[in-house]
């Protein structure tokens, strides 16, 4: 914890902060240096009670924006930040580059990779579709994505890629790599999911590559989309 860097800041007191939601999206880019590109905030509402009183260390230039801010300078943090208070943005920045060796800074639009916190979302979208009697758990990746190898197409089901049983590897991801579109985003993930290969049991928990083959066929998960 960097609860140094800027005086007064820490988790605890982060937490003590009622009602203030706080959302954040880093990547792992070394930095030399930090600075905002975008600021916004909602001013305070002026409740003669105090209920509806922001901490002034919510605000932009308030304590938890210098201690990102510090955060960014040390190198261990690069994103965007956002503090919203009853549905009212509190503190929108960024900070740090998205592109250190091409000088590219993030914005607030600066588009990151969730890794593995897209996971839910493809979940509840697969789960979705199959509420709508768009597809079935039980469908086959051939039934939706031409294309894929025998073996892939044919024993591989949507219900094995959504719990991590699916048996596929696939090339690793470059985690570096910065994207100038989602088309081109949409194009490397695809293409990504077709080098997968069937290397375990479609079904059976793989003790041999586990945490790696668990987790391959979200990829191959993501590129499916609703028939018709």
């Amino acid at each position: 914890m960097y609860s140094d860097s800027v005086r007064g800041i820490d988790r605890r007191r982060l937490v003590r902060w009622g009602g203030v939601a706080a959302a954040g999206v880093a990547v792992g880019v070394p930095l030399v240096g930090a600075g905002p590109a975008h600021a916004g905030t909602t001013p305070a509402a002026s409740d003669p009670s105090g209920h509806d009183r922001l901490p002034p260390d919510t605000l932009p230039g308030g304590a938890y924006d210098r201690y990102v801010a510090a955060l960014a300078a040390q190198g261990t943090f690069s994103g965007v930040v956002l503090l919203s208070h009853q549905g009212r943005t509190v503190l929108s920045r960024s900070y740090g580059m998205a592109d250190k060796q091409k000088g590219i800074p993030n914005h607030e639009g600066t588009a990151f990779s969730l890794s593995s916190a897209g996971k839910p979302f493809h979940a509840v979208a697969m789960l979705q579709l199959a509420q709508q009697g768009k597809l079935q758990l039980s469908d086959t990746v051939g039934v939706h994505l031409p294309g894929f190898a025998k073996d892939i197409a044919e024993q591989v089901t949507i219900h094995h890629l959504l719990s991590g049983t699916s048996g596929l590897d696939s090339p690793d991801e470059d985690v570096r790599r910065v994207f100038g579109s989602r088309d081109e985003v949409h194009e490397y993930y695809e293409q990504r999911a077709r080098q997968a290969k069937l290397v375990g049991v479609p079904g059976a928990p793989d003790t041999a590559h586990a945490g790696r083959v668990g987790t391959r066929g979200w990829t191959l998960l993501a590129s499916m989309r609703a028939p018709g």
